[in-house]
């Protein structure tokens, strides 16, 4: 089975709110990099495709940590 991620988007989390698209013109690249300065949620972002790929659940303590720090907000996507 192959699984291919073509869009990821993040809003009201730690990182900052991203919509990332990993095509172009329908064609996936081989390799994708992120690149932003420290503490601006490299991790947190390599930790939601993770989860969405793999299936694997978070504690609530890890959604906890997901929060962001910025706004108050009741939700995140």
């Amino acid at each position: 089975m192959k699984i291919s991620l073509t869009h990821f988007k993040a809003e009201g989390l730690r990182c900052p709110d991203v919509d990332i698209v990993l095509s172009n013109n329908g064609k996936i690249s081989p390799v994708n990099l992120i690149m932003m300065p420290n503490g601006t949620g490299k991790t947190t972002i390599i930790t939601l495709i993770e989860h969405a790929l793999t299936g694997k659940e978070f504690t609530p303590k890890q959604i906890r940590q997901l929060k962001t720090q910025d706004y108050e907000t009741d939700k995140g996507l």
